[in-house]
């Protein structure tokens, strides 16, 4: 009986180290695989980020002509005043 509780635990022993192993090996297959999608992405995101980049400067350029053609309509609007 002694013998046979002592082969019971090693084989537990050993189901735990398998589960652990084989859980370690799943995380690294999970981490490998989330890697691989975002090294998949990386051109499209690169793409995304100059797209950004061009929407910004037309918002800044549109915002800066606005501003200027502000500027001239109170000039000119001053102007007509003085007169």
């Amino acid at each position: 009986m002694t013998i046979r509780k002592s082969k019971i635990n090693i084989d537990t022993e050993e189901r735990f180290d398998f589960d652990n192993m084989m859980n370690d090996v799943e995380n690294e297959v999970e981490e490998q695989q989330a890697e691989d999608r975002l090294v998949n992405r990386v051109s499209e995101l690169k793409q995304l980020s100059e797209d950004i980049d061009k929407a910004t400067n037309t918002f800044i350029n549109a915002t800066l002509e606005l501003e200027s053609a502000i500027q001239q309509y109170q000039r000119a609007e001053a102007k007509l005043g003085v007169l």
